[in-house]
């Protein structure tokens, strides 16, 4: 993983530290913001189920608290978030706790930025609800 660019293999380095680590959201779905965010996002006002972006921002803050985190210090300012991949595994409820567990993996140096995926899982109260995969690339400085 070296690049012979200190700055690009320092912040290499900090990301395969960071392998073994998780980084742990939780939050309960909150039926009105669901309402809203499924009229808001033409699903209509009697929408009896939780819309599949409302599911997706709600895990994008275990992403958030990954590429907040101080000790990995990533340069916020040259993260480009290069691609997603999500597998429902059932709808979500309103009302429903959430647990989003964030890890990172596949570190890969490249001559223009260090790409990294930060792979989620969402358990509800009766198992898996949602995995996804946010591939994020550091632009080199």
């Amino acid at each position: 993983m070296t690049s012979g660019n200190v700055l690009v293999d320092d912040l290499a380095g900090r990301l395969a530290a960071a392998h073994r680590r998780e980084w742990v959201d939780v939050q309960v779905v909150d039926p009105a913001e669901a309402r809203a965010y499924a009229e808001l996002h033409g699903y209509g006002p009697d929408v009896a189920h939780v819309p599949p972006g409302y599911g997706a921002a709600l895990t994008m803050r275990a992403v958030l608290l990954v590429l907040h985190d101080q000790e990995l210090a990533l340069p916020f300012d040259r993260n480009v978030h290069a691609a997603q991949d999500l597998e429902w595994m059932r709808t979500m409820r309103p009302g429903e706790t959430l647990r989003t567990v964030a890890s990172v993996t596949e570190i890969k140096v490249r001559e223009r930025a260090v790409f990294f995926d930060v792979v989620t899982r969402t358990d509800g109260g009766d198992g898996p609800v949602l995995r996804g995969v946010a591939t994020q690339a550091v632009r080199h400085a």
